[in-house]
């Protein structure tokens, strides 16, 4: 059990409204959100249109995940010496010029390259300064702070796939990427607005001091938590990019690979709600290899009888993701100082960013080899296992130790 009672953990919570709402907000429409969870809409529209094959299209989906895997540790470190506010702004300026670009779009490599520039330059507008936030504001209630944040994305992603496979039926896909755009236009400005007095904080004075990357790659708690995220990341963000593709080769036509979509949203506003919670109460990895080996179970299910059973698949993708979300700045938070914070953070988001890019390849390479996705989702389901044993030999909370170098 962890620290804090109830009543501790509430008015925490009520007096940081602003702060949950605004970080919510802006999370919601920030780069990691919006871009991925249609990414699956785009690309049965660009098949259609263009002629592209699902692995060239995956491809895209790689390079954009492997330019936010490579832009974290970056970001991180930007926000941790320079504050959040100056990270934000130009990360959702990018984020809307690439989206404008992409309506445009008329060729393969611009695609790829329009992809991959939306991810290194849109960073900024991701996760990771908001969690930041997060954790500087709430202490008892942490986890439920930061389940509470990243549920709002998960709404996002529930509600997004319905409402621009909408767009895309009525009025086409360049549409699509306008309607995205104009979403972050009017959302962005509104969440620094609630945020105004916590991301103009000055930066950490103790930012300054080295952190060496080196270090944290020989420490164990580190590794573990790398290993465990990798593993995790290998098995769920290609199964929500070719859920619609699974879905059409099972006789499941737009509207309902839609509502699938949203269904992944769904489970996880509750993985999110609900894991940042039990996060409060229990040892935080206990409760993550129990979710992981769960939605182990759910994959390789999905894997044996395909589109039928599509509710599970959807459920355990976002239970999976919804998890693993949540409890990644809960635990940098509870294992590393704050003012390495933005840096850790940053560092295990291009371990989740590398798993993200290779897990669209992995399903891709799966229907062009075996004419369908049941060997992918078995590879992701042991995955997913190996993730939760993984979590499962993390050390006791204890007092946050600090990789600086003396």
């Amino acid at each position: 059990m962890t620290a804090g009672s109830p009543s501790s953990r509430l008015g925490e919570l009520l007096a940081g409204w602003r702060t949950l709402v605004g970080a919510t907000l802006g999370a919601s429409v920030g780069v990691h959100v919006l871009p991925f969870y249609t990414a699956g809409l785009f690309m049965v529209a660009l098949e259609t249109e263009k002629g592209w094959s699902r692995s060239a299209i995956s491809l895209g989906a790689s390079f954009f995940a492997l330019g936010l895997g490579l832009a974290g540790p970056v970001v991180g470190a930007l926000c941790d010496r320079y504050g959040d506010r100056r990270v934000i702004i130009p990360g959702l300026v990018f984020q809307i010029a690439a989206l404008i670009a992409l309506s445009r779009l008329e060729t393969l490599t611009a695609f790829y390259l329009l992809m991959s520039g939306m991810a290194l330059l849109g960073a900024g507008s991701g996760a990771l300064g908001y969690a930041r936030i997060i954790n500087r504001r709430f202490h008892a209630s942490k986890g439920t702070a930061m389940g509470l944040m990243i549920t709002g994305t998960a709404a996002c992603s529930a509600l997004a796939p319905i409402a621009v496979q909408a767009v895309i039926s009525s009025h086409g896909w360049r549409a699509g990427y306008l309607s995205i755009a104009a979403a972050v236009v009017v959302v962005g400005p509104l969440a620094l607005l609630l945020l105004r007095g916590d991301v103009a904080a000055v930066r950490d004075a103790s930012a300054a001091l080295p952190l060496r990357y080196a270090d944290l790659v020989r420490d164990r708690t580190f590794r573990l938590l790398a290993g465990a995220i990798f593993l995790a990341s290998l098995a769920v963000p290609g199964v929500i990019t070719h859920l619609a593709g699974i879905l059409k080769d099972g006789g499941i036509g737009p509207a309902s690979a839609a509502l699938m979509l949203g269904l992944v949203g769904l489970a996880q506003i509750f993985a999110r709600l609900g894991t940042g919670m039990l996060a409060d109460r229990f040892f935080a990895p206990r409760v993550a290899a129990t979710i992981f080996a769960l939605s182990a179970l759910g994959f390789a299910i999905f894997g044996l009888f395909g589109a039928p059973v599509a509710v599970i698949g959807a459920l355990a993708a976002g239970l999976a993701y919804g998890a693993e979300a949540d409890l990644l700045g809960y635990l940098v938070g509870r294992y590393f100082p704050p003012d390495q914070f933005g840096r850790v953070f940053g560092l295990l988001c291009t371990v989740f960013f590398a798993g993200s890019a290779l897990s669209p390849l992995w399903y891709g390479w799966s229907v062009d080899h075996f004419g369908g996705y049941h060997v992918g989702l078995a590879g992701a389901s042991m995955a997913l296992l190996l993730s939760a044993l993984t979590f499962l030999r993390m050390p006791a909370f204890g007092p946050r130790h600090s990789l600086h170098r003396r």
